[in-house]
């Protein structure tokens, strides 16, 4: 018996092959990335081998690479032939690439018995937009009616018909301080508190979104709203508590939509004086520190969708870069996601309408209001990691105040979660 288990170790490990941790081939450290600007990227992968085999190691790899997954074989973009080497991490050493390229890459490697992986899963990255003429003729706009304490923080729309079959389209946005952009009502991503921190009187951080399956034939419109972040740090409403002010920074965007066509045509659409917005919204105050304030009463249903009658709003103004000296810069950092809906663990009535939620657990996130309430009325959220000897939430250790504020519009069962703060 103790014969017959040698030999069927001898056959497994010698019929096995060398193989790769699923999804690991990165660019730049990244999952299909859709905006690289480092002209020479890296090119990461990870092995994995089986609980019961040690000391195997890659001695050797092969990186083939093209425009397309079925040009890989025929029309090769970049072949790095068999190198001797156990390096998982290759700069590119292809041809030059530009703006808006996309690359396919795979690769496969052999271990110190020679056995080879065969090729990998293909993986791509697509290049952005290198230099600030690639945004050209996209304008910064923003909206110069907006004032605090008088106006809703402001949305954006632009309206564009699609007649042909597209094949892919791609979103380069900026949004100062912080934007939630939409396709026909829909979120483009499901990231949150976008763009994240740069200074932006250096580096101006763009994302780029992949819109293809949002488009529909015929009418369709993109959406963005903006809030403050810490670019527009001025004395929130209402008192609360902001950890600096400064200069009133007016909230912007740029954006470039390319439409690329199945008859290999391209279209684009640009932030520019057609875009049309408004300050007439719900969102009357995004303090990043302090919360917000939202009233129902004000929602515009559907502002960002085809169907809506936008003949009210007036159209954007042009504005400038932030800082003409400023270094466009694709986001390599990694996004800010919902991962976890937490739900309270006890609730106390405290008496006259005040209720603590006890949600067992110190952590990052936002409160997320189901409930209904007659129209008009108010109800005020307020975060804390402490409770006070009466059992009444302090903000001793986090700063005050700090409260998110909803009014009702009164229209059933109604939901809310913060869209502009940190907490």
């Amino acid at each position: 018996m103790l014969f017959f288990v040698l030999i069927l170790g001898l056959l497994i490990s010698k019929s096995w092959s060398i193989a790769f941790e699923p999804y690991s081939l990165r660019t730049q450290s990244l999952h299909e990335p859709l905006a690289i600007d480092v002209l020479t990227p890296l090119l990461s992968w990870r092995l994995q081998t089986p609980e019961n085999i040690r000391g195997v190691n890659q001695v050797a790899y092969e990186i083939r690479s093209a425009h397309d997954d079925a040009e890989l074989d025929t029309n090769p973009l970049w072949n790095s032939g068999k190198v001797i080497s156990d390096s998982t991490v290759v700069s590119w050493k292809g041809p030059i690439l530009r703006s808006r390229e996309r690359v396919c890459w795979q690769v496969q490697v052999w271990d110190s018995e020679g056995r080879t992986s065969g090729w990998s899963d293909v993986a791509s990255f697509e290049m952005g937009l290198l230099s600030a003429r690639d945004w050209d003729p996209a304008d910064w706009i923003n909206n110069t009616d907006y004032a605090t304490g008088k106006t809703s923080l402001p949305y954006f729309v632009k309206r564009f018909s699609i007649s042909s079959s597209v094949s892919s389209a791609r979103l380069w946005i900026v949004g100062l301080g912080l934007f939630v952009a939409t396709v026909n009502g829909q979120p483009v991503t499901s990231d949150v508190l976008s763009p994240g921190y740069s200074n932006w009187s250096k580096t101006i951080e763009y994302s780029a979104y992949n819109i293809t399956s949002s488009l529909k034939d015929g009418d369709n419109v993109l959406g963005v709203a903006l809030g403050k972040g810490i670019y527009r740090a001025e004395a929130p409403l209402g008192h609360r508590y902001s950890r600096f002010i400064g200069p009133l920074y007016p909230m912007k965007l740029i954006a470039q939509l390319q439409l690329n066509y199945t008859n290999k045509t391209s279209q684009y659409i640009v932030s520019d004086s057609s875009w049309l917005t408004t300050v007439t919204g719900p969102l009357l105050e995004s303090s990043w520190y302090g919360g917000e304030d939202y009233d129902a009463q004000k929602e515009l249903p559907g502002w960002d969708t085809p169907n809506y009658d936008h003949s009210t709003w007036k159209l954007a103004n042009v504005s400038s870069i932030p800082n003409p000296n400023a270094t466009y810069r694709a986001r390599e950092s990694p996004p800010t996601r919902i991962v976890e809906e937490i739900t309270a663990i006890s609730v106390t009535d405290q008496g006259e309408g005040i209720y603590v939620f006890d949600f067992g657990i110190n952590h990052a996130g936002w409160p997320k209001l189901s409930m209904k309430g007659a129209r008009g009325t108010n109800v005020t959220m307020r975060p804390a990691e402490l409770l006070n000897s009466t059992g009444v939430i302090t903000q001793i250790s986090t700063g005050r105040p700090i409260y998110d504020c909803y009014t009702f519009s009164g229209n059933g069962t109604e939901t809310y979660i913060p869209t502009f703060m940190y907490a």
